[in-house]
Parts: structure tokens; sequence; C-alpha cells
């Protein structure tokens, strides 16, 4: 009772660093769920439905917000948090995904072009959370050894000259 499991993920793969402290906490994250990545929108498009989920990790916080960007963070827009969802089922949010939905305005495909992709242009999605003690999910993740990754989630959207395949 009290002594660190001896197992190898204990001992050795869940740690922060070589011989460092136990990896216990899931940090704070947001995700993306729709569109998917590689979704198809017509070059035409002025703006994208978006929706997904934020957890606010084991820091004893709750989610406050949700933003999602579609300019590679230049600029935020907010998503509407869904807490009456996760109040349901976890009064205080403390344990709860909350769900997430925007309609993300979109930049001219030109200007949005970070990469071709099958001859397209592509543009990403950005998401990114905060919690009502003002922690906010960091672009990139700390390195963990590979685990638990919360930078920022990007999803790349190819889009299609107008009357494509959209």
């Amino acid at each position: 009772v009290g002594a660190e499991c001896s197992s190898p993920w204990n001992a050795t793969y869940y740690k922060d660093g070589v011989g460092g402290e136990p990896l216990q906490r899931l940090p704070m994250n947001s995700l993306i769920l729709s569109p998917a990545p590689g979704t198809q929108i017509s070059a035409g498009a002025t703006s994208v439905e978006v929706s997904g989920v934020a957890y606010s990790g084991g820091n004893g916080s709750c989610i406050s917000s949700v933003e999602v960007s579609t300019d590679r963070g230049k600029t935020w827009q907010p998503a509407v948090c869904h807490f009456d969802e996760a109040s349901r089922y976890d009064p205080c949010r403390l344990h709860s995904w909350v769900k997430f939905r925007a309609t993300a305005q979109l930049l001219p495909a030109r200007g949005s072009c970070v990469a071709a992709v099958n001859g397209g242009p592509l543009q990403e999605i950005w998401c990114r959370a905060s919690t009502i003690s003002g922690e906010a999910q960091p672009e990139v993740s700390t390195a963990h050894g590979g685990y638990f990754y919360n930078g920022y989630h990007r999803v790349p959207l190819v889009r299609v000259p107008p009357g494509g395949d959209a």
C-alpha cells in the first residue's frame, strides 16, 4: 500500500522524462470532431460548421470557452459551448467533455492556402480551450514521452473549385 506499481508502464513509460514524476493528470484538451480531416469544401464557401469537445483535464477547473481559427491562429472565433449537456451528468463540470459548435468564417481560398492536396488548396481549422481559472490550451504540447498530447487540434480541409466535388 502506498508503493508505486513496478509494472513497466508505471515504472518507465508513464513518467515525465527519464526518472521523472508519474504522469497521472490528463491535460486540458479540445478536439474537432466535424468536419473530418480532408473534407472537401468549395473554394467559394465563406463559412464551415465546426463541432467538437473540450475537456478541462485533472486540474480542478472547468472549461470556460472554446475558440476556432481558420487563419492558423492569427484570429480566433468563439464557439458556443453546450454546458447544459455536460452538467446533467457532472454538475460542477470538472470531469465532463463539453460539446462545442461554431460557424467558422473562412478566408478566401487563395489566402487560406497552406499546402496543396490532390491539386486543391489546403486550409486548416484549429481549436483551443480555456478554463475558468485562466489556463489556456497550449499551441504545442509539452513532450511527455508521446503521452498526453494537448496542443491545438488542427483539421485540414481541401478547398475545391466551385461546382467541383465539394
